[in-house]
């Protein structure tokens, strides 16, 4: 997190740094309302077996098993931890995609605001990982996008974003006669207003 905002990479997670990752992107902050567990639980074994139990259908099971073996293989290779899929019983982590209330007491809001949310390492619900299938789940090339000028400045593009009825899932020039690039960095455009310019290479 450090490296991705350009910060001193003490591996601590600082003042400085827990500032950083409130400030909003995509219009949304990356930490809203962090819980910071006193006891510092970790993982107690370096074997972990995650199982996905549920799917969205935004996309193919195949697509959805790769994201999080690639997401998990990520994970591997700057910790000592190692991840095995399995298929039938209770695994470590526990992936799931639900809509409002779907079992474990914190329910989801509907489109747009909550997105997911994951539970420290633990007994029951602890490790799990749960994606609001509200959402439109799409795998694209990671790109992030932060705007300059418009109202908006320094934020974050939102894709995909909603203008004159069309979602949009990249920069645009629609409805400017100048040909700039900008980006709405909330989904709703035409309620929120909240827009800025994509940066030109």
């Amino acid at each position: 997190m450090q490296k991705f905002f350009g910060l001193p990479q003490t591996g601590d997670l600082d003042q400085n740094t827990i500032e950083t990752m409130r400030k909003p992107r995509c219009g949304n902050p990356d930490v809203a309302n962090y819980n910071f567990f006193p006891r510092k639980p970790k993982w107690d074994k370096n074997q972990i077996t995650y199982r996905i139990i549920g799917y969205t259908p935004d996309l193919d099971p195949e697509t959805v098993d790769d994201a999080f073996a690639r997401a998990f293989q990520v994970w591997s290779d700057v910790t000592p931890l190692r991840f095995s899929r399995i298929h039938d019983g209770e695994a470590d982590i526990m992936i799931n995609f639900g809509r409002w209330e779907h079992g474990d007491g914190y329910p989801f809001d509907g489109k747009d605001g909550l997105l997911a949310h994951a539970f420290a390492p633990g007994t029951g619900v602890g490790g799990d990982s749960h994606f609001d299938d509200d959402e439109l789940w799409t795998l694209g090339e990671g790109q992030v996008v932060r705007v300059k000028y418009g109202n908006a400045d320094g934020e974050y593009c939102k894709f995909p974003f909603l203008f004159n009825g069309k979602e949009y899932n990249s920069c645009t020039d629609t409805g400017r006669s100048d040909g700039f690039l900008w980006c709405s960095t909330t989904y709703n455009f035409e309620k929120d207003g909240k827009y800025g310019f994509c940066p030109h290479e």
